[in-house]
């Protein structure tokens, strides 16, 4: 009996990657691994040549069927990753030793948990987890690259990782989870008297100062307001002499091959917008909720949010 064996290929981009045989994997999971988030970064020129992140990404294939993939990136820098290492670059420099380019397994500007290693089952991603990290290994060893990072991943990827010889690193993230909630007074009986009273309050001082909300979904959003939307986004970095990551053709990709799991909030404060929030959600967005978030103040007072979350 001829024992079937495994192919494995890195540096990949999505463009050489079939979405008809990644997206089986992520059935299920974080939009933020679907081949059409993927491919919109790579087509919009967020990621890619001059931007410090450069597509490696590795499939493994079992009698030309894809069994698992893993996104990769080799980085120039460490921007993007809001994971801070720049004590692991400074340790290198001081050894005189090249920290970069490096390899980041992560959703590029995305600071969510989801699945590292996508895999038709977990027995498969015990299977192929050795076979993957000898592959990178000889990819950093051929290449020079530093070192490996595997950036937020889920439970499952860190259950697989730790049968490998990886260096474990963690860290603190805030998170909110929606237990089912079926409405936000149903929110707030989980919360103590003194919180709900505080939050009641704080809620209708928003309402009596003209502010309201109007939340649409992907299909109902207009270039305009995407436009709209887009000012908040990079003014959420420019007030701190930075740029936004993600390119304006990003988001019309997102909109166009993701519009089901696209939902926008628009605050309004009567005669003009002043807030926008983006938010790409899961099908299935009532079972559960991440949010991760950027904030800031703008010169005239006003707040103004851009955040790209999963969750409803």
């Amino acid at each position: 009996m001829t024992v079937p064996t495994l192919q494995i290929q890195a540096g990949l981009k999505m463009s050489d990657i079939n979405a008809f045989d990644w997206n089986p994997l992520v059935v299920g999971k974080s939009p933020f691994v679907q081949h059409e988030f993927l491919l919109a970064l790579e087509l919009s020129g967020s990621v890619g040549e001059g931007t410090g992140w450069i597509p490696h990404h590795v499939c493994v294939f079992e009698n030309k069927k894809l069994l698992a993939a893993m996104p990769l990136y080799i980085k120039h820098h460490s921007y993007g990753e809001y994971v801070f290492d720049w004590g692991w670059a400074d340790a290198w420099r001081r050894y005189q030793m090249p920290y970069y380019p490096k390899l980041v397994s992560a959703i590029p500007f995305t600071p969510s948990q989801s699945p590292r290693l996508l895999a038709t089952d977990n027995k498969t991603a015990q299977r192929v987890i050795t076979p993957v990290l000898q592959t990178i290994q000889a990819q950093a060893h051929e290449r020079g690259f530093s070192s490996w990072h595997i950036l937020f991943p889920d439970a499952d990827t860190s259950a697989a990782l730790d049968t490998v010889n990886l260096v474990r690193r963690e860290a603190v993230q805030y998170q909110w989870y929606n237990r089912h909630y079926q409405s936000f007074e149903d929110f707030l009986s989980a919360c103590s008297s003194r919180k709900r009273k505080n939050l009641r309050k704080e809620r209708q001082d928003i309402a009596q100062q003209g502010f309201s909300f109007q939340r649409l979904s992907g299909e109902q959003l207009t270039t305009q307001i995407w436009d709209r939307f887009y000012q908040f986004y990079q003014n959420t970095y420019q007030v701190r002499g930075q740029y936004g990551y993600m390119s304006r053709e990003f988001f019309s990709l997102l909109h166009k091959t993701m519009p089901e799991q696209v939902f926008l909030v628009m605050a309004l404060h009567l005669p003009s917008r002043c807030v926008g929030r983006a938010a790409a959600q899961y099908a299935d967005a009532a079972k559960r909720d991440e949010d991760t978030w950027m904030q800031t103040r703008s010169k005239g007072g006003s707040s103004a949010t851009a955040s790209l979350s999963s969750g409803s």
